[in-house]
């Protein structure tokens, strides 16, 4: 384990096999069928919880919260022409601990609020569980949404919310289910 983590991080607990004297790890099977060389038993929490440094031109203020558990402290959202996707960044804060492992739905939607595309995810591609998070932890969560081809040109904003993947339930912000960035998104 390094000297110092400077975040609360989710780190895999793992179990390898390596036979002395080969130079390859042991193959691992469940139901007979290998699974890999590698099982994981499980993630723990490493490091403190601290905030993230939001650029002046992403600040949200003030900030909305979702539920009571987490606030959007920060976003911004890019088009790439040449790739068809828009990149989004989001920066949150933990404000009090999470009951589910929830998921970070991230739409591009026209002027008529229907949808154009989506990068849906756990926030850190899964890589730190909401269950995990602490009040105080910061997270910059990144998403790609791919826009279709076929999306007519026009304006479109980037939507944003959680929701909790084994319930569809969501959490709420002023009795609304979403956040609506306010820079809209010009699509091809």
């Amino acid at each position: 384990m390094p000297d110092e983590v400077h975040r609360a991080q989710a780190w895999a607990v793992q179990l390898n096999a390596y036979r002395m004297g080969d130079d390859v790890w042991l193959p691992f099977a469940q139901d007979g069928q290998v699974v890999g060389d590698r099982v994981i038993l499980g993630l723990v929490r490493v490091g403190p919880s601290a905030q993230v440094e939001v650029p002046a031109a992403s600040r949200l203020e003030p900030s909305p919260i979702f539920g009571t558990v987490v606030a959007l402290r920060g976003a911004q959202a890019g088009y790439d022409e040449e790739t068809g996707e828009v990149a989004v960044k989001l920066w949150w804060e933990a404000l009090a601990p999470m009951e589910a492992d929830y998921t970070v739905f991230v739409h591009l939607v026209d002027e008529d609020g229907q949808l154009a595309g989506d990068g849906d995810g756990p926030p850190l591609h899964g890589g730190f569980p909401t269950t995990m998070w602490q009040p105080g932890d910061g997270v910059v969560d990144e998403h790609i949404v791919r826009v279709p081809l076929d999306v007519p040109t026009g304006d479109y904003v980037i939507v944003v919310g959680w929701y909790d993947p084994t319930t569809g339930a969501r959490l709420t912000i002023e009795g609304r289910d979403s956040y609506r960035l306010a820079e809209p998104s010009h699509a091809p």
